[in-house]
């Protein structure tokens, strides 16, 4: 999937720009005020009132010409603002205008998870992606965030090598499917709303119609967990919103297997037994009770490992082993020395 990094490009240039225009516009405004006082000094030096009238006429020239521009500049510039306006007209009855850009993003994720469960797919093989396409209602920063999806230099080759190897297991229709939902998705969050000239990006909307049209026309229903949609309806804000727990709303991650660290005297062992607490454990184990982590799924227990002990070969279970693990029957997978 070629992602559309060429927009997320082109709007940094657009926001670069508008910042340059803001700051070479203080340059012509501190030279108006200097100017005219400068003239009046010259005029009262040199007793040429005359001057006034011309340098008048002069200035009320460049006046009209800057806020007034030409007929056709303000004829484009009321066609703009009345296009803006139908736009609006439009889309605000739709019931996602007054929902932050992140809740849109979020609801498009839950689109695709619902094609993802209707074709059968493996939750374990998308948990990584999908917990990286959820890191977008968390970031504080959007900017800073890329879609595993971009073939953008900020994801990691592992993370596209992975997608890529996500999407040639897919079928051509399925495929297809997944694309364009996360291609609405992108859009979503490259051209949502910039700043105060452009709130509730309306534009977007169209997004969110044309994942729930691809949906009904494959028979696939739409998210309908109510206490995830009314967290999302929540979300009201007229740009990006804050950050809030995404992950949490989804059926997919929620529904995952997870697996509790327990340290013992005799060594490591890791379980798919759900425990209360922390005190449930230590009563099972009793004197032999060092510690345990909270459970976790088998992408976080990874990446708890690469964390703490680094290289595989350190690790007390390989990363091989712990994904045959979550795969497979056992109930348990012990380490003792």
């Amino acid at each position: 999937m070629k992602a559309p990094h060429e927009a997320g490009e082109s709007r940094k240039t657009r926001q670069r720009r508008e910042r340059w225009i803001k700051l070479i516009g203080i340059a012509p405004c501190l030279l108006l005020i200097a100017a005219p006082i400068g003239l009046m000094a010259l005029i009262i030096s040199t007793q040429s009132f005359w001057l006034i009238y011309l340098i008048g006429l002069a200035l009320c020239a460049v006046f009209f010409r800057i806020f007034a521009g030409t007929t056709e500049q303000r004829r484009e510039a009321r066609a703009r603002r009345a296009a803006r306006k139908a736009e609006y007209r439009k889309w605000r009855d739709h019931r996602f205008f007054p929902v932050s850009t992140r809740a849109r993003a979020a609801y498009l994720i839950l689109c695709l998870e619902e094609v993802l469960k209707a074709a059968g797919q493996e939750p374990l093989r998308w948990e990584w992606a999908l917990s990286r396409l959820w890191e977008v209602t968390e970031v504080t920063y959007v900017e800073s965030w890329a879609s595993p999806a971009w073939d953008y230099p900020t994801v990691p080759e592992e993370e596209r090598a992975a997608m890529r190897d996500l999407f040639l297991s897919l079928d051509p229709k399925l495929e297809q499917l997944v694309t364009e939902l996360l291609e609405d998705m992108d859009t979503v969050i490259l051209e949502g709303p910039v700043d105060d000239d452009s709130p509730n990006a309306p534009w977007t909307l169209e997004c969110i119609d044309k994942a729930e049209e691809l949906l009904t026309e494959q028979g696939i229903p739409l998210p309908h967990d109510q206490k995830a949609l009314d967290v999302l309806m929540g979300q009201r804000d007229k740009f990006m919103g804050k950050p809030f727990d995404g992950a949490a709303l989804s059926s997919i991650l929620r529904a995952l297997p997870r697996a509790t660290l327990i340290y013992l005297e005799p060594g490591m062992l890791l379980t798919k037994k759900p425990y209360r607490d922390w005190r449930e454990i230590r009563a099972e184990f009793q004197d032999d009770y060092i510690a345990s982590l909270n459970p976790m799924t088998c992408r976080e227990l990874i990446g708890n490992f690469a964390d703490d002990f680094g290289e595989d070969a350190a690790w007390p279970f390989s990363k091989d082993e712990i994904i045959r693990f979550f795969d497979g029957p056992d109930e348990t997978m012990k380490n003792y020395p």
